[in-house]
This record gives structure tokens, sequence and C-alpha cells, in this order.
């Protein structure tokens, strides 16, 4: 652990908690990233002794056998995931491949300073870190799987040998505290790849247009939240530039990730006339700030010179790139009437401008497979054959589909009553979950449920951990263990 964490999280409770989500903190573990905090663990086991193994697509998987009195009960899965989101603000030096986050606590919640904090789902590998390293425990028979990459697609409990888990019972610690989830929506990728020509320009200026400040957040946690998307209202601004002014379109692009709304868009164009520019645009930063008063009220429109670019798109290319963005779904598509959340939805996520082409990646999601198969690939595909681009079909992962008969999920509530008195919320999640696949590539799984810490505005740079609520999760976590006896 850094000196810098060790000073932020001394004195936190539960100490081994706050140990551990101190050192996972200071080992860079964005997806695809996860080979070095997989061996931090695996040594870590080694050291005391727990019965652990690592696979070739760093999922570590770590058995403990029951404490005495809990030899009968059934064995429990339980499951985190090692990888996190890597978002910065901009200004913000940090190389998510090599440098450690740097803790900070504000109020009573911990942060990162100007990047994601990895909570999601960072304090969910502590708390099961902690567990193991109790002594005093209560348990049945534990199965541990830490999956890697799972922010990115899923790929490390795809590839995941599911026999070697005999548990009929998964506990998951990648969702919310108070309530317990037992279903989630699944997910589809889907990529537009325009390639482009380009033509020189004569106007001599060039001027770039940043969208920024909106509070941006998870495509699936998120999406129903009415946040708006910097591509789809960037995409809006240069569609009226085009329009009215004739701009040329020298590049337009968003970094980020297919599973996080985007926060910051940029573009750059060649007017016909600075003067008319900066006045259309002077009405566009009134507009978008009426129109997004409520939601979104730290949005800015910014514009500068920047070197004068001499090739651009040509006319028909920057037209059919704007027409892609204004044509792409992005939001809350179809909703529970009841309930107010999203049953289906896409986020437009990213658009990278290479050197040949333009690739914009999506990510749909929907608690019904037939609304991702039969109407949003028609529809994505329907957009790339008229504008005559490539729409690509990625990769997907399973809805988690409810179980009427659960008995974990009464073990869970038992305990949440014993310790409070109430039940806690059972209630699906729009956001993907890794149980799906789990439950798919492990064939003794028969039930599922979620829990897990407080956590705030995930996959953004205003990520934020509730102290005292973990104090409280990994007490409940403890009577769900000592609970568990009660299935034997």
């Amino acid at each position: 652990m850094t000196p810098h964490n060790e000073q932020v999280i001394q004195g936190l409770e539960p100490r081994k908690v706050f140990f551990y989500f101190g050192n996972i903190a200071s080992i860079p573990h964005g997806s695809g990233n996860e080979k070095q905090l997989a061996e931090y663990i695996y040594n870590l086991g080694k050291n005391k002794g727990w019965d652990i193994c690592v696979d070739d697509y760093n999922n570590v998987l770590i058995r403990k056998p029951a404490s005495p009195g809990y030899e009968h009960a059934p064995t429990l899965l339980m499951q985190a995931h090692l990888d996190m989101v890597c978002e910065k603000n901009p200004g913000v030096e940090h190389n998510f491949l090599t440098d450690p986050l740097k803790l900070r606590r504000e109020g009573g919640f911990l942060y990162a300073s100007g990047t994601t904090l990895g909570a999601d789902n960072g304090i969910g590998v502590a708390l099961l870190l902690a567990l193991l390293d109790t002594e005093d425990l209560q348990h049945p028979a534990l199965e541990v799987l830490l999956t890697a990459d799972e922010e990115a697609g899923m790929s490390g409990i795809k590839h995941f040998d599911g026999s070697q888990i005999t548990a009929h019972h998964l506990l998951n610690l990648d969702s919310k505290m108070d309530s317990l989830t037992v279903a989630c929506a699944g997910g589809q990728r889907f990529a537009f790849h325009m390639p482009y020509q380009t033509c020189g320009s004569a106007r001599g200026e060039t001027y770039s247009i940043v969208l920024d400040g909106l509070k941006g957040g998870h495509s699936g946690a998120e999406i129903d939240k009415g946040r708006a998307n910097a591509i789809k209202l960037l995409g809006r601004v240069v569609a009226d530039l085009q329009r009215e002014l004739d701009v040329e379109l020298a590049y337009f692009r968003a970094d980020g990730k297919a599973n996080v709304i985007p926060r910051r868009a940029e573009t750059a164009v060649n007017p016909v006339d600075a003067g008319a520019l900066q006045a259309r645009l002077d009405w566009w930063k009134e507009t978008l700030r009426r129109e997004l008063a409520d939601t979104e009220p730290e949005v800015t429109l910014s514009v500068q010179k920047i070197p004068a670019v001499s090739r651009v798109l040509c006319p028909a290319d920057a037209r059919r790139l704007v027409q892609c963005i204004l044509l792409t779904p992005s939001g809350t598509l179809t909703r529970n009437l009841e309930t107010g959340e999203a049953i289906y939805s896409n986020n437009l996520g990213v658009v990278t401008f290479a050197e040949d082409a333009v690739h914009l990646y999506c990510l749909c999601r929907s608690s019904l497979t037939s609304l991702m198969n039969s109407d949003y690939l028609p529809l994505m595909q329907t957009i790339a054959d008229t504008l005559g681009i490539t729409g690509e079909v990625g990769d997907s992962f399973p809805c988690w589909e409810y179980v009427e008969d659960s008995p974990l999920r009464e073990v869970c509530s038992t305990a949440y009553f014993r310790l409070n008195g109430k039940y806690p919320e059972v209630i699906s999640r729009h956001a993907g979950s890794e149980c799906g696949y789990i439950m798919n590539v492990c064939p003794s799984l028969k039930d599922a449920v979620a829990t897990g810490a407080r956590l705030f505005n995930m996959h953004t740079t205003y990520e934020h951990l509730d102290i005292d609520a973990v104090e409280v999760a990994y007490g409940y976590l403890r009577k769900i263990l000592e609970t568990f006896r009660e299935l034997a």
C-alpha cells in the first residue's frame, strides 16, 4: 500500500476491510490489467495457507473449509470482480497501467483524486478477503471466486472452468446495500465503422468545440436518471452548424467506455465566418443551459481557435457521421410503468476518430432478450445500411433471470431481518451482472443473490464509497454466513 493511501484509511473500520481496499487501490487493476492484483491475492493466500489458484485469465478461486458446526451446511460460492473502470478528469496526470489510485476522504465518504475510485468492485473484493482472513467467522464451506475483466466484456468468467465449482448457491458482492438483487438485464454491444475521405480546405481557420461538464455515470445504474449524453448533444450542435453555417468538419471524438455515459465530447470545424460561428455557439450555450437546467446544471460549451486543419472530411462523409450520431438511440428506451426503472436502453459511449475511419461504440441493455435480438440489432443494422456504413455485432452477456424458489434469498432476507427488524427490498437491476454468466458457466448453481456496500456514481470520477456503511455491509455478510447453517 502506498504511504498516502495508508494514511487516508488509518482508523477506518472494519480495519481489515479497509486495509485490503487500500492495497487494492494501490495496485493498478483496470480491465485487462488485473494480473498484478491477481498475483497479490495469490501470494497473500499462499502466505496464509489458503487453498488458492489463479487461471490463465487471472480469475482467482479460493476455498475455505466450513467452520465447526457448519460441516453439514451447503457450500456457498461468494464472488466479486477484480477490475475497475478507468476514468479520469481532463488535465489529471494518471497512468492507469502503472500508477496507484490516490485515495482521499471527504466527510463520511472515500474518493479517489481525479479518477474513478474502483470501489466497483474493489470493496467487494476487500470484503471477501477480510472474511477469509477472519478466524472467528462462523460459516459454511466457502468457494470464493474473483473474476477478471467484468467491466470490459466479462471475458474472465467466459473462460472460467465452471466445473471447479460445487456450490448450489451464489452470493455476488457487486450490487447495492439495503437490497437484494435477484435478476438483471442482459447486454449487447454494437459498433459502427465509417470509412471516410478527406478533401482540402481553403478556409484557413479551425475552431475546437468542446461540450463538457455533464454528470456521466454507469450506463446501467444511471441511464434512467435523465443524464445527458455528450456525444448526442454535440451531434445536435454540429448538425445545426452544418445546416446553418456550412461548417467543414475536421474531426469528432469522445473518449471513454461503451458502458459509461459520456461526459465530454469534442469536435473541430472550419467556418466560413468565425463571427457567425461564435454567435451561433452563444445561442447554443443558452439553449443547453435552459434545456438542462434541472438535470445537467454544470454543462459547458466552449470554443477555441486552434492551428488550422487543411484537410477535412468530405461533405458527404461529414454529414453521414453526424447523421449516425443523431439516428443512434441513446438513453432509456422502455421503462417499467410501475417503478419507472429502465427495461431497455442503449448508450452511445465512444467515438474514436482514426486516420481512415470513425468508430462509434454502443452498449444496449435489456431484461428481455427478445428486445435486443428482434428490435435493437435490426434497428442498428438498418441505420448502418441506410447510411452505407458497417455495423458490427459485438459481445453480449445474458440476462440473469429471477428464480422463484431461492433458499439463498430466504437466508439473506432472514439475516437482514435479524439485524434490522425489517426485510430488505428485493429488486432486479438494469445494470449488468456476472450472475447470468456465472449461472451458465457453473452447472452446479441453482440460485443467486447480489448485495454489496453503498456506492455512488460508479464509472465516474465522482465515484465514492460510504465509509460507515462498509462496517454495516461487513456485519450483514457475517450474519448471512452465520444464518447459512439453517439450510443444513
